[in-house]
């Protein structure tokens, strides 16, 4: 008789942690999303706004650094600056030499 109890018991207990698992899980979502949307999150920096990829090991990328809009070309032989844009309208910045911004900053 005493068996049986603790077995009842045992399985009364596997039970009720199998309901308070799917109860958790049906109900974080929804706890989760009435967190208010004010809540400080981590600011990012560098961000990747566009990429296109022009074949092997080539590739070209749109990122922002601060609000700075870089354009950079990356090959196997490393990164470089192809452009630096200015502003929302994505216009061309022009470096005081009245260079448009050629600047290589891989390893050569």
């Amino acid at each position: 008789m005493t068996g049986d109890l603790h077995t009842w018991w045992a399985l009364f207990k596997v039970a009720l942690l199998l309901v308070g698992m799917v109860l958790l899980g049906r109900y974080t979502p929804m706890l989760l999303a009435r967190i208010p949307a004010g809540t400080p999150k981590r600011r990012r920096h560098i961000r990747l706004l566009d990429s296109l990829y022009l074949g092997a090991d080539r590739s070209v990328h749109l990122i922002e650094v601060d609000g700075a809009r870089l354009v950079l070309g990356i090959t196997r032989a490393g990164v470089q600056l192809l452009q630096q844009l200015s502003g929302e309208s994505g216009t061309a910045a022009v470096g005081e030499d009245g260079g448009e911004g050629q600047a290589d900053v891989g390893d050569s």
